[in-house]
């Protein structure tokens, strides 16, 4: 079944994961995706600045039942086929091949609060939190070299 609008597809998810029971309102749905429902309930409303790709990949990401070709442009069946067919438990994959490398990122920020909880996530944010103050240090030293030429160019200029 194709269709076009996004508004449409957004409102068809929300009622087909009701009726599977995944979620019991608008409300909820913003919770597990981890925006604010007034964000939700904005692009509900067709507001085109929150109706967006990344709000389907985020619904997506969550319920792994829904296609995402039909999420994203309306093409297939609501479900996910391969899901199905494979008689998988929601939120259940085999192997992250099929996923693009922004679809697992997405996935680890919408549930970055279960990742926190694993040891070697902490140690890989803590070796990018390193990384990320040298950057910044690097940063900080390089103005100060800057002010530094620069001073020594107003003292040759005043003849100090």
């Amino acid at each position: 079944m194709e269709i076009n609008s996004k508004q449409d597809r957004l409102k068809k998810t929300i009622d087909f994961l009701k009726f599977k029971n995944l979620i019991n309102s608008q409300k909820e749905l913003a919770s597990k995706i981890d925006i604010n429902a007034n964000s939700l309930s904005q692009a509900v409303s067709g507001n085109t600045r929150y109706l967006t790709d990344n709000l389907f990949k985020k619904i997506y990401i969550k319920f792994q039942i829904l296609n995402l070709e039909w999420l994203l442009k309306g093409v297939g069946e609501i479900e996910n086929q391969k899901l199905t067919q494979q008689s998988l438990e929601p939120n259940t994959i085999n192997s992250l091949d099929s996923f693009s490398p922004d679809d697992i990122l997405d996935y680890i920020i919408v549930n970055k609060e279960k990742f926190r909880l694993e040891p070697k996530v902490d140690a890989v944010v803590a070796l990018f939190s390193n990384f990320e103050q040298q950057r910044v240090l690097q940063q900080a030293y390089n103005k100060a070299a800057e002010v530094n030429n620069l001073i020594e160019e107003l003292k040759k200029k005043n003849g100090l």
